[in-house]
């Protein structure tokens, strides 16, 4: 009989795990949208991330404010990991970004007919953010245009940062570690 028990239950462990892996009951975050931000919620820590920030294209719309909190979680970062694989990038979506792919200037090969569009976004960032996950200084999002064209969008930032924040200050539009005064590469400047 104790054979017979300890297949099964180690059958029963294996199918439990799978079930919470595959299944997302097991995650220990929860997801937020709110004005164009996409938010990562971490309970017990109290902390959460932004993941990314939908731009609707409208060219009036073009600052980012970055919360200090939602929904009582202080925002401490900006992209990062959630759940399992590699950080994701803090991101702004460029309209119609469920067509678009991510192509970095190394191997920029444009499809044509094409447009580039460079586009200004002024972000800025609140006290509590003390992390950046980000790596777009050449990145282009192209989009898949109805007509077969195809544009490409190339990101700038000009930054402001709390002046309360521990981690990072801004100067001409520019972000810097407040510890070393070394500029924050993780955006592109003009």
């Amino acid at each position: 009989m104790n054979r017979l028990l300890k297949p099964t239950f180690m059958a029963v462990i294996l199918m439990l795990f799978s079930i919470i892996t595959f299944s997302g009951c097991g995650r220990i975050y929860k997801c937020c949208e709110r004005d164009g931000f996409r938010f990562t919620l971490f309970p017990g820590s109290g902390k959460a991330i932004v993941d990314c920030w939908e731009w609707d294209g409208n060219k009036d719309n073009m600052e980012i404010t970055i919360p200090d909190t939602c929904d009582g979680y202080q925002i401490v970062q900006l992209g990062g990991y959630i759940g399992y694989g590699p950080p994701g990038d803090f991101q702004i979506y460029m309209p119609h970004t469920w067509r678009a792919h991510i192509i970095t200037s190394e191997r920029l090969e444009m499809e044509e007919p094409y447009e580039i569009v460079e586009l200004d976004f002024k972000v800025n960032i609140g006290k509590n953010v003390t992390k950046i996950e980000q790596e777009i200084p050449t990145r282009y999002s192209r989009c898949d245009n109805a007509d077969g064209s195809y544009t490409y969008y190339r990101v700038y930032a000009y930054v402001n940062c709390s002046e309360e924040n521990p981690a990072f200050y801004s100067e001409d539009g520019r972000l810097y570690h407040r510890d070393t005064g070394e500029l924050v590469n993780k955006f592109l400047y003009r």
